[in-house]
Order: C-alpha cells, then structure tokens, then sequence
C-alpha cells in the first residue's frame, strides 16, 4: 500500500497506488523518491542477503529460485526487527517532546536511545512550532510527516529529522535524498517561498543502534544543513517530483482541481 493524503493532510494508507490516484491523493515523500536510485542502500541490502546466505545454506535438493526466494524472505524478516526499534524510538522521543512523559517512564530498553536524543534536544533550547506535523505542499504534489518544526534560541526556522541506524563500526554519513527529504518537509511547513529566501536551517539527528558511550548510552550524531543547502536540496526534491509524475503518469495537482 501506498503512503498518501488527501489535501487536508488526512492519511489514507490503506489504498493501493492506482486507488490513490483515482482519488486525487497526493502521495509522500519517500514514495516519490523511490524512482532515485541509491547505491549505497543496494550495497547494504545485498550485503544482507549475502551475511544471511553464509549463514543458511541450501538445503537438501533445494533449487536456486527457492533457495533466492527463502534467504530473501529471512533477510527481510530480520531487517523488520531493525525497522520495529527504530518506530519505538521515534514514537518514544516524540511522547518525551509532547511531554506525554517523562525520561522516567521510558521503557527501559529504549531509554539508552531516547535519553540521548533529548538531551542533544534540550541543550539547544529549542522551540517547538509542531511535533509530527503532517505537511502537504500544494505546488509540487507530495505530502508527509515532518518529525519536528522549530525554531533554534535565537529564532530560526529549522526542521528536524530523527534517523535511528546501525553504524556498522563506520563513520555515519547522510545518504543520498535524506537532505532533500529534509528540505522537502520544510518547504511544506515553512512555505516554498521561505526555502527559497535560504532562512530554513535543516537538522538529521541519527541515533546509532550498536555504538554506545561509556555510559551504554547510543551515540549521537548530528548533520545541519545551512538554509543554502537547504534551497539547493528542495530545488533537487523537485526535479524528483518531476520525474516520479512523469513516470507514473499522474500529477495530484490536476486530479485534485477536478
């Protein structure tokens, strides 16, 4: 099922891609970026299939198609666990900053991650505009969920995107359309106009899931992206959008004028 809304920002992932688009709906941001490539997540992925092959052999007269479809499957199992964490902790943070609860009432297996997260948060002084803000940009045709609108200490306008990730033992980097992704929801919340005038900032907070301080807390690591980047990685977002219309043969924008 595809990830849409409609133009008031109402989600409807219950629908199929070509019901979406009979309805007018406007369909999210990594939906449109998914006609990029990226070659460092098909490296990833392929690694993962290739770990769990050495570690599940065929099995007795097991042809190749059922052997490809089974290690597939189990990768994919495992990966939904990585998946499942990472909404943990981002549903976590998210009842820290709403104040729905404390630090204290964490569950303690998340606390190691969310701990870190909120403090980084707090020690900027920041100021909530909104915490997951469903955005919808009516000139480009695309939707979504911004994690955090805010405005830093001394009132600029930023949006922030929390990534929780295996580090893998590597340095974290920022993968290619994460910035855009970024950019995008700000255009959405702040206004084109804003983006393009360079006064929104851009915030990926990544959360690493297997290194840890020596308080066994998850390591924190921050990528900002001035308002110059920032106008630069929304005018690619649209060159995106572009293409994903083109490909699929749909524009909200004239469905949803109808």
């Amino acid at each position: 099922m595809a990830h849409c809304y409609d133009k008031e920002g109402n989600p409807h992932f219950d629908l199929s891609p070509a019901k979406a688009k009979k309805k007018g709906l406007y369909f999210s941001v990594t939906e449109h970026q998914r006609v990029i490539s990226k070659p460092g997540l098909e490296i990833w992925k392929l690694n993962e299939h290739l770990k769990i092959a050495h570690t599940h052999p065929p099995r007795n007269e097991e042809d190749v198609t059922a052997y490809i479809k089974r290690i597939k499957g189990i990768t994919y199992r495992t990966g939904g666990g990585a998946a499942e964490l990472g909404s943990k902790i981002h549903a976590a943070i998210e009842e820290v900053l709403r104040e729905e609860k404390t630090l204290d009432e964490v569950d303690s297996d998340l606390l190691k991650y969310v701990a870190p997260a909120i403090r980084y948060f707090k020690s900027k002084n920041f100021k909530i505009l909104d915490i997951e803000k469903t955005v919808v940009n009516l000139d480009e045709g695309y939707a979504g969920t911004a994690d955090a609108a805010c405005l830093t200490s001394c009132g600029k306008k930023f949006i922030l995107d929390w990534k929780s990730r295996k580090t893998n033992g590597r340095k974290v980097t920022t993968f290619f359309g994460q910035p855009q992704q970024v950019a995008a929801y700000g255009a959405a919340y702040f206004g084109t106009e804003a983006i393009q005038a360079k006064q929104v900032w851009g915030l990926n907070v990544f959360i690493a899931t297997d290194k840890f301080t020596t308080d066994g807390e998850a390591e924190i690591y921050v990528a900002s992206y001035k308002p110059e980047e920032m106008a630069k990685n929304y005018d690619t977002f649209c060159l995106t959008c572009e293409l994903w219309r083109r490909m699929e043969g749909y524009d909200p924008r004239n469905e949803s004028a109808r």
